[in-house]
């Protein structure tokens, strides 16, 4: 059996470690899991100090309580410290509650739903062909560079209806916001992408709602959107839904696909029983989603509650660490076994409650198209040892760089 980190060999005090901690503590930037075991372990609700003050969550039961409750829970801020993303407003509709919140879900729901995805299967198959093509002939690759990152890109780039021709420019954008790790610096770099984003997508509103028809993609279809069936969407909220649909179409999928190629990739069995039965691909994409979760979230306490054994008070913000829910051993019985075959599975991958994540379905289907057809055709992939991985941690984990040779 594989385990966490089960003998604590040294002494650990959960409530001291937890005083000090925040996202990018150099104790969780090559694998936070270790230390997050023990907090989790030792103070399931706790207290830090910095960046303003805020509670940790890492027990699944916590979590799925605070995920629950939009009453109790507010997501109006969703980081410490609080960022705005644009100067417009909110991310729609992830920083909305309800009534709202529903409202604008009831929008884009249909944008995204298991007909619009099962109708982008054929160009994900063919993409992902082309780029296994070319890593194949290759005989090695950048898995990060080379695939994770263009194949779920070149698939919503389109299907925003945005131009491929500004893709550079998007991932640059979202790279700056992943690479920047000091707290006062982060501001200034959100600062200026967000006003470039904000920049970019008014052009996109004006221009699209001179048309006389905006199109069906998902920008035209935001364009003609009516909000609870009366009135068309502001600049504000155009806005405040295209850069959220942004900042999630282009990493969440990249991000997800890398931990699990890499999870696989030192764990040549794992990797050898999928190309065994394909049949696997989708239940193992759910528990490896579960065994590398990628997000980190806030929510701000509405009223005093208790949590935990710990009085949390109203306007306090409180960090639902979902990668710590999805190896809680009281939720899932030996956490640290990959197990495709593990059922029920209720992980928090796409988050849940009634912020659970719109685009789940397109990013299951990305997900299992990519797992398909690497293990169909080009099975036996390794690290390459001479070149370490890089990885980052922070409200959404990912690796920068994962090397692999393809054993033909």
């Amino acid at each position: 059996m594989s385990t966490a980190s089960e003998a604590h060999t040294e002494a650990f005090d959960a409530e001291q470690f937890a005083r000090g901690f925040h996202l990018y503590n150099a104790e969780l930037q090559d694998d936070p899991y270790p230390m997050i075991d023990r907090l989790r372990d030792g103070c399931p609700v706790a207290h830090s100090e910095v960046m303003g003050g805020f509670w940790v969550v890492t027990r699944y039961q916590d979590c799925r309580f605070v995920l629950q409750n939009p009453g109790l829970f507010s997501s109006v801020q969703m980081t410490v410290p609080h960022y705005q993303k644009t100067a417009l407003g909110p991310d729609i509709p992830t920083q909305i509650d309800p009534p709202d919140h529903g409202k604008y879900r009831k929008i884009l729901n249909p944008l995204l739903s298991p007909r619009v995805v099962a109708a982008l299967q054929p160009r994900m198959h063919g993409l992902v062909g082309e780029l296994i093509d070319s890593i194949i002939e290759a005989g090695r690759c950048d898995f990060i560079a080379d695939f994770a990152v263009p194949y779920p890109s070149l698939i919503f780039v389109p299907l925003m209806g945005l131009p491929e021709s500004d893709l550079d420019t998007f991932l640059d954008w979202k790279n700056k916001i992943l690479h920047t790790f000091d707290p006062e610096e982060k501001k200034k770099v959100f600062a200026s992408v967000n006003a470039e984003l904000e920049a970019y997508f008014t052009e996109v509103f004006n221009e699209r709602r001179r048309r006389a028809d905006p199109g069906d993609d998902l920008v035209g279809s935001l364009a003609k959107a009516r909000f609870d069936g009366e009135r068309p969407l502001s600049l504000e909220e155009f806005v405040g839904i295209t850069t959220l649909l942004w900042s999630a179409g282009l990493d969440t999928v990249t991000a997800q696909l890398s931990l699990a190629i890499h999870r696989l990739a030192t764990r040549p069995d794992l990797r050898d029983q999928l190309a065994a039965d394909l049949s696997l691909v989708p239940y193992a994409v759910e528990e490896l989603m579960r065994f590398d979760g990628l997000v980190n979230d806030c929510r701000k306490a509405t009223t005093d509650i208790e949590l935990g054994g710990k009085t949390i008070k109203a306007g306090d913000m409180v960090m639902v660490m979902y990668g710590a829910a999805g190896r809680d051993p009281e939720q899932f019985p030996d956490p640290y076994r990959i197990d495709f075959t593990r059922h029920p599975n209720p992980h928090f991958g796409f988050g849940g409650g009634i912020h659970r994540c719109a685009g789940s379905h397109l990013a299951r289907t990305e997900m299992r198209v990519a797992m398909e057809e690497i293990h169909r055709r080009m099975p036996h992939y390794s690290l390459d040892p001479a070149k370490p991985v890089g990885r980052h941690f922070g409200y959404v984990r990912g690796l920068d760089s994962l090397h692999l040779l393809i054993d033909r």
